[in-house]
């Protein structure tokens, strides 16, 4: 406990300082790793750690201490000792499957412009990429921009959600006025769940929604 207080007078009210931890842990094969951290690191600054020792992804991982899961999503940047994760804490990590759905559908205009979802896959925490491939012949136009598309959610306060890609990247640009045209890419949306119910829409306006359910993409 010493360690813990300062030597100076007049600190009380500063925060106090993280000590060092070398925490146990071990892998659902029986592994065990040392992981060394502060106690005044957050939740996800653990999870980082942790994945760096595992030479995986963190989002993968889920760590536990007997009955109790270490949720990101709700304490990720709480600290370990406001968490009561101490040396002594026998810690496990579960690896989880990622989201992952293969061609879930078509946000469609009409018969003759169709965007054609080929891939969802989890990218990060809150991160999802979307692999599209849409086409156009003409008659109404150029394509609509992809950067204009959305993923639509309900949020956990009910409130519903409209986000826009972070980014845009097209490996397929051909776009005529006036004839058929292809765009396909990879658009990166932040801030969106990684399970649960989510609808895709293309451009931005006329196409119809994409439901898709992306806990069925764990396997």
């Amino acid at each position: 406990m010493g360690q813990l207080l300062s030597s100076k007078r007049g600190t009380s009210s500063q925060p106090p300082k993280g000590y060092r931890m070398d925490l146990k842990l071990q892998t659902i094969n029986g592994d065990v790793h040392q992981v060394s951290i502060e106690s005044s690191n957050s939740l996800l600054e653990l999870y980082e750690a942790v994945a760096r020792a595992l030479d995986v992804n963190p989002w993968t991982l889920r760590l536990t201490a007997g009955t109790t899961f270490f949720d990101v999503a709700t304490d990720g940047e709480t600290t370990l000792e406001a968490l009561g994760i101490k040396e002594e804490t026998d810690l496990i990590a579960l690896r989880c499957k990622v989201c992952f759905l293969e061609n879930p559908g078509e946000s469609r205009y009409n018969a003759n412009y169709v965007c054609t979802v080929l891939h969802v896959r989890q990218e990060g925490w809150n991160r999802m990429e979307v692999e599209f491939s849409v086409r156009g012949d003409g008659s109404l136009g150029r394509l609509q921009k992809p950067k204009d598309s959305q993923l639509r959610f309900i949020d956990d306060t009910g409130e519903r959600r409209f986000v826009l890609p972070e980014s845009v990247n097209l490996e397929v640009d051909q776009d005529v006025k006036s004839g058929p045209s292809h765009k396909k890419g990879i658009m990166t949306f932040g801030g969106v769940p990684t399970d649960g119910g989510v609808s895709f829409v293309y451009g931005a306006g006329g196409y119809a929604p994409l439901a898709m359910n992306l806990s069925l993409g764990r396997e």
